[in-house]
């Protein structure tokens, strides 16, 4: 049996930077477990191929139950699974969320996550080279930067936007969020910068360290309700490690959920159908499921500057010896070039919608088939929904399926802001900056404005915008899963470090704060070992 300090379960965007952090000192061992293999795809590195690795090996491919709000679609939830995780195939967007969310944390009982106190973990690790201010810093691992290439139909959308009432935001992610702007993205050098490249590669030598694919997590073994040992099956062989000190876990919002059951760790009714021996009841393993819903309008578009067909023989030749040749051209292109945070409400203290503009078409996830012609696309996602899912086991199976039921649209409230989003987005997409480049809209086919005609083209085309969390809720007493240093209240020595704690989903996309919340988890674990070892010598 593999013999360890710290055993970490998962090798996404917090596993990478705990694998960092923790066996920066020599005398931690460290052993890192991941389902999925080394990102050996040079599409991993391009940055307007992210979506072409969805459905393939490298992704979960996960689906929810039928979603009765939203015409019974079994929808889509791509998830990475390789070392980088969900950082391999996002579309690399830097947000960390509005102050407010973190305001909202505090007031939910979890005072050491307010805004002064995470504002550090945020800057901490990072090299900004896009914006200078005292919200940022150079010189960390992480590269954040601004996009190479900039389409020129990206800042006629700024422009309509402006048009529209909007002021100008240069940096999302400094002292104010509303507004519009470009997005900056974790990029080096015009190519991808995954946590994987910024945090777990570079140290894959390191003597301590013990990173192993192709593991596939069954549960964590408890002796009296002390987590110990990790079992898991590796090449068609269950196998165990045991930790002496602590085990994290960090295999996400739908994974370290699946995994705490698995173990017997959550609700004991549902444990106790599946035939699971309950380690502890804990209520809330499994619920508080929130995510983001978007949607886009997309039109045909008389721009030769559309980068639909830049992927086919032989229009691909250009941007593809731009980009291998100098790193530059349509290829650096994460495609969502350009935002908005906005208020449905002026009333709101923070927005509660963010728009996407991509030039190019972008429906259903970018895998629909929609023809040869050119287009761009306008969405929103509504980022403070009050839906609330779960996540569930179908059986205790190591293979069964998993029940994910985020319940979209279910609270009455949710569509509303929703269709205020898709008029606001129909306004911008037809201000003149935008409209002098529109042939005719395609998805919807004509300008909507009717409540019910809206809402039943967003039920139709509406997605994920692949942002879960939540299902292992921070906060305090029997209403939560871990406590505010991401300790699983009930056991010990297993804590939680990744979206799933989040108490209540943050207003933008979800890799920055999970960054932050892995670099919090790595100081508490170290603050309570070096506690212990003094203890230990008086």
């Amino acid at each position: 049996m593999l013999t360890t300090d710290y055993i970490i379960i998962g090798g996404g965007t917090a596993a990478c930077i705990l694998a960092n952090r923790l066996s920066k000192n020599p005398a931690n061992e460290v052993l890192l477990l991941e389902s999925g293999k080394q990102p050996d795809n040079a599409k991993f590195k391009i940055p307007a191929s992210f979506n072409q690795l969805f459905k393939t090996r490298y992704d979960w491919n996960y689906k929810t139950v039928p979603q009765k709000h939203v015409k019974n679609r079994k929808m889509y939830q791509p998830r990475g699974k390789v070392l980088g995780g969900c950082t391999q195939l996002n579309a690399m967007i830097y947000i960390r969320g509005a102050q407010q969310d973190y305001q909202d944390w505090q007031e939910l009982g979890n005072h050491l996550w307010s805004y002064d106190k995470v504002l550090p973990y945020f800057i901490k690790g990072i090299n900004n080279t896009a914006v200078e201010s005292s919200y940022h810093q150079k010189g960390g691992e992480q590269f954040i930067s601004k996009l190479r290439t900039s389409n020129p139909l990206t800042k006629d959308f700024i422009a309509a936007a402006q048009e529209q009432g909007i002021a100008l935001n240069n940096d999302f992610n400094g002292k104010e969020q509303l507004g519009v702007g470009p997005y900056h993205v974790f990029q080096k050098n015009g190519s991808r910068h995954s946590v994987y490249d910024a945090f777990l590669k570079p140290i894959l030598n390191r003597k301590n360290l013990t990173v192993i694919t192709s593991a596939h997590v069954n549960k964590i073994i408890f002796k009296d309700n002390v987590a110990s040992q990790v079992s898991f099956n590796l090449n068609g062989k269950q196998t165990k490690a045991k930790a002496r000190r602590e085990i994290i876990l960090c295999a996400g919002t739908f994974g370290s959920a699946q995994i705490l059951l698995r173990s017997g760790v959550g609700p004991a009714k549902h444990l106790n159908d599946l035939g699971i021996d309950v380690v502890y009841d804990s209520p809330e393993v499994g619920n508080n499921l929130q995510d983001h819903l978007a949607f886009g309008i997309n039109v045909e578009t008389n721009s030769k500057h559309s980068y639909d067909g830049m992927d086919q023989f032989p229009a691909v030749i250009t941007p593809l010896m731009q980009y291998l040749l100098f790193n530059r051209g349509p290829l650096t292109s994460n495609i969502a070039e350009a935002g908005a945070f906005v208020k449905s409400d002026s009333s709101l203290p923070a927005a509660d919608l963010q728009l996407l503009f991509a030039p190019a078409n972008f429906i259903k996830h970018g895998l629909l088939d929609l023809g040869n012609y050119k287009g761009m696309t306008l969405g929103a996602c509504h980022l403070q929904p009050k839906s609330r899912g779960t996540v569930r086991l179908k059986t205790k199976s190591l293979r069964s399926q998993l029940l994910i039921d985020p319940n979209y649209l279910s609270d009455e409230q949710d569509q509303e802001v929703i269709v205020k989003g898709f008029l606001k987005v129909q306004d911008i997409l037809h201000a003149s900056p935008l409209k002098k480049h529109i042939v005719k809209q395609k998805y919807p086919t004509k300008k909507l404005e009717n409540p019910d005609e809206i809402m039943d083209f967003l039920k139709t085309f509406i997605q994920t915008l692949y942002h879960p969390v939540g299902t292992c809720k921070m906060g305090l007493g029997f209403d939560s899963v871990v406590d505010q240093k991401l300790r699983v209240q009930g056991v010990s020595k297993l804590r939680v470090a990744d979206a799933s704690v989040m108490p209540k989903i943050i207003r933008g996309n979800t890799q920055a704060p999970v960054m932050m919340i892995a670099e919090r988890a790595a100081d508490f674990i170290l603050q309570d070992r070096l506690t212990l070892s003094s203890k230990m010598i008086y």
